[in-house]
């Protein structure tokens, strides 16, 4: 069963942020591989994103003009050979003198969150605290829980925290000693990358290790992107203070963040969209979440969805999702009868829908249920009736099926507090 990551209830961050930050003048991008050149509509594309990005960022510096991304692998795992992309994990290195661990970096919660002891044999190892000369711990006891039923128990400590080449020193987090990590098949840890903006939740703080970087003048711009590949070779990237349009073609649509006064990574959405066809007018708060497997939304707009593919509810499943239990609908379809499936979003640079590819529709290329011919596809849109916190709209969650059709770009803006998301088709 998939895991939902959390949705929190966010307020505006701060104005002044005051964290201590070893500063980069470059654009930090953690990729798997080198991305593909001749491609056709690179410079119309990289003339699309100037214009966009520039709209909402301040003119670089002189200095900063020509930059080098600094490149480490970011790896996917491909769920059984199925061309699911399941999860995925960067590098992250923590302590003095620094070990470096792969973590999953997550649009969809705010906290760094590190195993610190070896819990279930711990694969893909740990933090050793009795190693790093800068660990400081402190008494606050807490925990981090996930909707999927994993909850990881430790105590709130401080270290420095580099990614690429940009440091950041007593960062607080998150040292699980016990429990159990949320469903990271290659991590031993999580960065939360939605900016804290309360805080006495989760692991608590005023920034996270992003809003500290945000607020000290180390990005480029302030934003950062992120890319994904559907197979295990390929390649996914998070860049850090830009976005690589090596990997985007067609239209480039920015819209700003939703619900306004709140800080999730978000979107409204006016309609969903089936090759062409409007299906469901129903109004949404989408928030992105690169933790999440599949795509969230209401349940009367996946059956509309599925109507469309010839699709058939395969479950009804009793889950816990946001603290409550939900009924959440899973459906199959034939594989030869999927379509591109989106949507229109609202305040949006263009209202034309954007659609997924229609491969990204399926969420596995066939069934789990051995009864099932190899013809059928499970689908990657999952039906949950829940509210956004604190209001009467319906919420949704585009996880990674969507993110493998766009690259994503998440601007703070200009002032580090005027939040906006990009989507642009991902070749």
């Amino acid at each position: 069963m998939p895991a939902l990551s959390a949705l929190l209830p966010l307020a505006l961050l701060p104005a002044a942020f005051a964290a201590p930050v070893q500063p980069s003048p470059q654009a930090v991008r953690l990729a798997g591989s080198s991305p593909s050149s001749n491609l056709p509509l690179e410079q119309l594309v990289k003339r699309d994103l100037t214009k966009l990005l520039s709209a909402r960022q301040p003119a670089p510096k002189t200095s900063s003009n020509k930059k080098r991304s600094n490149t480490v692998p970011i790896t996917n795992v491909i769920a059984n050979g199925l061309q699911r992309l399941q999860t995925f994990a960067g590098p992250l290195k923590v302590g003095t003198p620094a070990q470096q661990l792969p973590v999953l970096y997550d649009t969809g919660s705010s906290d760094l969150v590190l195993l610190s002891a070896c819990l279930d044999g711990c694969p893909n190892g740990y933090f050793k605290a009795d190693a790093s000369s800068s660990f400081v711990k402190t008494t606050d006891e807490t925990a981090a829980a996930y909707a999927g039923g994993a909850v990881l128990y430790g105590n709130a400590a401080y270290e420095t925290v580099q990614i690429g080449d940009i440091t950041v020193k007593n960062q607080r987090f998150l040292a699980g000693t016990d429990g159990e990590l949320t469903g990271t098949t290659n991590a031993a840890g999580v960065m939360g990358l939605a900016p804290i903006v309360n805080p006495y939740a989760g692991v608590g703080g005023d920034l996270n290790w992003l809003q500290a970087a945000v607020a000290s003048g180390s990005l480029p711009s302030n934003e950062f992107s992120l890319y994904f590949g559907r197979t295990a070779g390929a390649v996914s990237e998070l860049v850090l203070g830009g976005v690589d349009a090596a990997h985007v073609e067609g239209e480039v649509v920015s819209m700003p963040n939703a619900p306004e006064g709140t800080f999730t990574w978000g979107a409204n959405v006016a309609g969903t969209f089936v090759d062409g066809k409007e299906v469901d007018s129903t109004g949404m708060i989408a928030v992105v979440d690169s933790g999440t497997e599949v795509n969230y939304v209401p349940r009367a707009v996946a059956a509309s969805i599925y109507v469309q593919l010839n699709g058939t509810l395969q479950n009804t499943a009793q889950q816990a999702v946001m603290g409550a239990v939900y009924d959440v609908d899973y459906y199959t379809f034939p594989c030869n009868s999927s379509l591109p499936v989106g949507f229109s979003f609202a305040e949006a640079s263009s209202t034309k829908p954007m659609y997924m590819k229609s491969q990204d529709v399926a969420w596995y290329t066939y069934s789990r249920l051995p009864s099932k011919s190899k013809g059928t596809c499970e689908g990657a849109f999952v039906g949950v009736d829940i509210n956004y916190p604190f209001t009467e709209t319906p919420a949704a969650l585009l996880g990674l099926p969507w993110l493998k059709s766009f690259t994503s770009v998440y601007s703070f803006g200009a002032d580090g507090n005027s939040p906006s998301v990009l989507f642009a088709p991902s070749k």
